[in-house]
């Protein structure tokens, strides 16, 4: 049964992958000639998206049906944040902890996607009270909820805040 299913998998990879258009296929070729270990997905009905390594980095890419690059977007560490960025984390989302930042790059700006979990306002008042911290501005117990308390901000370089998504907390 289980083979069964890894090869229906393989087979729905398999022809998926067929589905991209040489255009797009021959696009992401000409922008990223050195990329290895390339899947291709679809980001949404009209956008395909190639995950890939370059230079031993993760990265993805979304190009449009005719092969027009939409957006290149890798995961960095904080220190590669701008300064702005960071400073405006630590004065607006201290409690926060962070989960992942990605670098978006599109024809048209630069942009920085930063996920974090917040804390609970309970376990924050606790952390207020004197509770150690760790190196990620929580404790150990392991508070920050997924999924309910994850926003995801975008900030351009100057650390302006253009977008925030995901659960608002509740006092």
């Amino acid at each position: 049964m289980a083979s069964l299913v890894f090869a229906l998998f393989f087979l729905v990879a398999v022809t998926h992958a067929q589905n991209v258009p040489s255009k797009v296929k021959e696009a992401f070729t000409k922008k990223f000639p050195n990329a290895q270990q390339v899947e291709w997905g679809k980001e949404n009905p009209t956008v395909f998206e190639a995950e890939f390594v370059l230079n031993g980095t993760h990265m993805s890419a979304n190009f449009d049906q005719e092969g027009n690059w939409k957006e290149t977007e890798v995961e960095i560490s904080h220190s590669d944040l701008p300064a702005a960025v960071q400073q405006t984390l630590k004065s607006d989302y201290a409690a926060a902890k962070v989960k992942h930042i990605f670098k978006v790059t599109s024809p048209d700006q630069t942009v920085y996607e930063v996920a974090v979990a917040k804390a609970s306002k309970e376990k924050m008042d606790e952390e207020d009270e004197g509770q150690e911290e760790n190196e990620h501005g929580g404790n150990e117990q392991g508070e920050y909820g997924e999924g309910k308390n994850i926003q995801e901000l975008v900030f351009t370089a100057d650390g302006k805040l253009v977008k925030k998504e995901g659960a608002e907390e509740k006092d």
